[in-house]
């Protein structure tokens, strides 16, 4: 039994890509200043600071990948 295709507007596949798109650039910004607060910190010799910062700059890292997923799945399911 086959499965209809169900129709898709390209309008909102480029309107939700170029969210992801947007959110991406926006998360590694984020990532980005924590990264450099920590070596700010970390030149300072506050370790726990850094560390903290460190540790936000890769969950923001690992946010961004999560969008590139969705982004790739997107890319790779209407293309």
């Amino acid at each position: 039994m086959r499965i209809p295709a169900t129709p898709t507007n390209p309008e909102n596949i480029i309107l939700t890509a170029a969210e992801n798109h947007r959110q991406i650039i926006e998360y590694l910004k984020s990532a980005s200043e924590y990264d450099d607060k920590s070596a700010v910190y970390l030149k300072k010799g506050n370790t726990e600071k850094a560390a903290e910062c460190a540790v936000l700059a890769e969950e923001y890292i690992r946010l961004a990948g999560d969008v590139k997923i969705e982004d790739i799945k997107l890319h790779a399911t209407y293309n």
